[in-house]
Parts: structure tokens; C-alpha cells; sequence
């Protein structure tokens, strides 16, 4: 079969992407991506390196914090041809699961003959042993990185794929990933950190419950509170990224709190 799909491992997208943009690794917060202008060029680039091919889905694994998606990764999901992987994020903000799904997916997809090339976006050394195996199967596999000031991509992972594409330059980037000022940042978690402070004792109990339980949700009499609270101060609705900044922010002032 005459298809190809794409793999795109979100970490690595959002990491390399920051440091191609600003220079350095930015955290998910500090980012907001154009979802549908990042698909479609991947789709773009796709079609000009496999022009004989057609398009099975794009892959796209991301990590979860608890056992709630973020707005972005349920905004992604519903967009035509994605296909939303979830691995978990640990307590110190690592991916976990991930390298392991990407593998799984290009093994049986490669296993079953569903495809006949794959490109991957990702750097992780991780992926080597599935791009090994599907190999076996017949597939191609094609890599596709980001250029920035450092070697972003393992070396044994070049050496296995069968072709390395051009990498996303700076202005491949530029047009659906854009870096978030701190400032705006620092007003939200100022924000944040005067609403906690103006939190009843039972509202704080009821907030500390939730987080012990591991369920990692803001009360709904609270949150529907703080998103209004935080838009005040920003002077503006606050985007996917920052949303989500500000209820990191929240765990972050209540668990200072004895």
C-alpha cells in the first residue's frame, strides 16, 4: 500500500521549535502554537518529499499531567487526519510513555503493510528500535528535524532512517509557533498569587482534596472565579497556553500554603 504516515513526537516539536525561535528550550506555557497552520505544513512538506503517496494520518503524541488533557491537546485531537497519542508527564515535568507508543504505532502499522514510508518528527535515540523493525517490514523511514544552534537529532537515529529531510528552518516555525512575553506570564501568576491569598479556608481545603486525590482539577466554584479574576488583569481573554499557565500557577500558591 502506497501511503505514508506522520509521526510527530509533540515534545521534541515544542522544544526545538522554542530554541530555533528565541534560542533557548521554552517551557509548553511560554508557547502558543497555530494548530492547524503546523498541520497543514507538515502535510505540505509530506506531499513534496512522497509526491506519489497518499497520507494515511498524522500522528501526534503528546505527554498528560494527571488524567485530564489540556484544551490544546483536545483542540488537536478533533482536527481532520490527527490521530492524539497520550504517554504521562511525571512530578518533574518529564514525558513518560512516549518514545514507547511511537514505537508500538510504526512497528504494527509497518507489521500489518498498512504503510509504505513513514516520516518522523522527533530526536529522541529513544525510537531507534522502531524504526529498525519497521524497516524489516519494508517501510522507509524518513526524518524530518528542526534546525537550531544545537545537534537536536541523535546521530544513531540518522544513521538508521533511510532518508534525512531538509529541517524546519526559523521560518518554517515562525509561521504557527509564537513565543509568549514573560511579562504577560508574570501578570497572570501576580494574579493568581492575590487570588489565592483572598481564598476562604474552605475553599482552600476543598482545593488541597483535589490535588491530593491526584484528580488535578481546580474546584469548579473556584476556577470558574480565577479564569474572570485573570482576564481582568490581563486586559484580554487569555489563550490555550496561558490558561493552562495560570492553573499551574494555582497549584503552585496553594501547595505554599500550610
Amino acid at each position: 500500500m502506497d501511503r505514508y504516515a506522520v509521526f510527530v513526537d509533540a515534545g521534541y516539536f515544542f522544544a526545538e521549535g522554542s530554541r530555533s525561535l528565541v534560542g533557548r528550550r521554552e517551557r509548553r506555557h511560554a508557547l502558543q502554537l497555530d494548530q492547524e497552520k503546523a498541520i497543514q505544513r507538515l502535510k505540505d512538506l509530506a506531499r513534496e518529499h512522497l509526491p506519489n503517496r497518499e497520507l494515511l494520518r498524522i500522528y501526534w503524541y503528546d505527554g498528560v499531567f494527571g488524567r485530564q488533557k489540556s484544551d490544546e491537546q483536545t483542540s488537536i485531537a478533533f482536527l481532520n487526519d490527527v490521530k492524539l497519542r497520550l504517554g504521562s508527564i511525571n512530578e518533574e515535568g518529564r514525558q513518560k510513555g512516549v518514545d514507547a507508543l511511537i514505537v508500538t504505532d510504526l512497528i504494527e502499522l509497518a507489521r500489518r503493510h498498512v504503510i509504505s514510508d513513514a516520516i518522523l518528527l522527533s530526536g529522541d535515540e529513544d525510537v531507534r528500535t522502531g524504526v529498525e523493525i519497521a524497516q524489516n517490514y519494508g517501510v522507509r523511514v524518513h526524518l524530518l528535524g528542526i534546525a537550531s544552534d544545537v545537534q537536536s537529532l541523535s546521530d544513531h537515529l540518522v544513521q538508521e532512517a533511510d532518508t534525512l529531510l531538509p529541517s524546519l528552518e526559523k521560518a518554517d516555525i515562525e509561521q504557527f509557533l509564537r513565543h509568549i512575553p514573560g511579562d504577560n506570564l508574570k501578570i497572570i501568576a501576580d494574579a493568581v498569587h492575590d487570588f489565592v491569598a483572598d481564598l476562604g479556608d474552605e475553599e482552600r481545603r476543598q482545593s488541597k482534596e483535589s490535588w491530593n486525590a491526584r484528580e488535578y482539577q481546580i474546584p469548579e466554584s473556584v476556577d470558574r472565579r480565577l479564569l474572570p479574576h485573570c482576564r481582568e488583569r490581563l486586559g484580554r481573554f487569555l489563550e490555550t497556553d496561558e490558561t493552562k499557565h495560570m492553573r499551574v500557577c494555582f497549584w503552585t500558591e496553594l501547595s505554599k500554603i500550610a
